[in-house]
C-alpha cells in the first residue's frame, strides 16, 4: 500500500493519536482486503483495536475520511480505491510483459 506521508500528515493534523491510529488501521485493512469496509461498529472497532466506547467517540471524526454509501452500508475511501486500481493496472501490464518475454524466449532456436 503506498502511503504518501505528506498527504497523510496534512489531512490528519487535527486528529488525536487514537483517531489517527484508527484511521490508519482502517485504510490498511481496506487495502489488505481490496474492497470497502462494512459499516459494522463491532467489525470497525476491532480493526482499530478500540473498545466499543473508544470507537463510539472516534467514529464521527474518522468517518469523515470515507464516502458512506448508505444503500450498501459500506465505508468507501476514494484514495484507496484509486491506488487499488493503479495496482491492478500494474499487475495486468506486468503479466502481459511477462507473457511477451516468455514467448520471445521460447521462439529462439
Amino acid at each position: 500500500m503506498p502511503l504518501y506521508v505528506g498527504d497523510y500528515l496534512a489531512d490528519t493534523q487535527h486528529l488525536t493519536i487514537s483517531q489517527s491510529g484508527a484511521y490508519l488501521h482502517l485504510i490498511m485493512a481496506y487495502w489488505s482486503k481490496g474492497k470497502a469496509l462494512p459499516d459494522d461498529d463491532g467489525y470497525l472497532s476491532a480493526i482499530c483495536r478500540m473498545t466499543k466506547e473508544q470507537w463510539r467517540q472516534a467514529r464521527p471524526i474518522v468517518e469523515e475520511f470515507f464516502d458512506r454509501e448508505s444503500n450498501q452500508n459500506l465505508w468507501v475511501h476514494q484514495r484507496i480505491e484509486e491506488e487499488l486500481g493503479k495496482a491492478v493496472d500494474k499487475r495486468v501490464k506486468r503479466a502481459e510483459l511477462g507473457k511477451k518475454g516468455a514467448a520471445v524466449r521460447w521462439q529462439k532456436p
